[in-house]
């Protein structure tokens, strides 16, 4: 179903996941809340490369935004896709990737928790895809406590166990290089 551009490729298990997301945002419509997680969370992530791929090469048009929650409030962002409608934003429905939520301090973690629990209904009236990002499982029980309403209007957990085999030779020569 996708090639592989990559310097590494999907697990077969990855494989079968992705074609079952990618079914899914072909099927959905309307709002469709998803939590995908992958062991390193990252645009350039094989799996949301993958997905990429896929959505650019389907009959339904998306129009694809990365979030992060390093650099602003997701509501903020969400108002400032509205100021920024291309003319053929009509024909196309946004999907979301949102990054970094399980990254966040606490207090501030707790503030956007409790802004998606207390905005899933404007969210729903959008027709947008959202697709948050995750890199440990043990996350989602984040969710379930401090946004349970937004996590029952959630549409599916995708799991992936595909990690990027460059990343680990660099990080233990950098902490090689900077341990003294």
């Amino acid at each position: 179903m996708l090639s592989q551009e990559s310097n590494y490729s999907l697990t077969e298990a990855d494989e079968n996941e992705l074609d079952k997301l990618c079914n899914l945002l072909e099927l959905s419509g309307g709002t469709t809340i998803l939590f995908a997680v992958t062991p390193e969370v990252s645009p350039q992530h094989t799996v949301v490369k993958s997905l990429h791929e896929y959505l650019e090469n389907t009959e339904e048009n998306f129009d694809i935004h990365n979030f992060f929650y390093s650099e602003n409030s997701f509501h903020n962002f969400l108002y400032s896709l509205d100021d920024n409608k291309p003319e053929d934003s009509e024909t196309k429905r946004k999907l979301v990737m949102a990054f970094g939520i399980d990254q966040l301090p606490t207090p501030r973690l707790v503030k956007e928790m409790k802004q998606l629990n207390l905005g899933r209904e404007e969210l729903f009236g959008r027709n947008l895809v959202l697709i948050l990002w995750l890199n440990k499982n043990k996350f989602l029980d984040e969710f379930r406590q401090r946004a349970p309403d937004f996590w029952d209007w959630r549409e599916k957990v995708v799991e992936f166990e595909t990690r990027n085999p460059l990343l680990y030779p660099y990080l233990e020569w950098l902490i090689a290089e900077n341990s003294y």
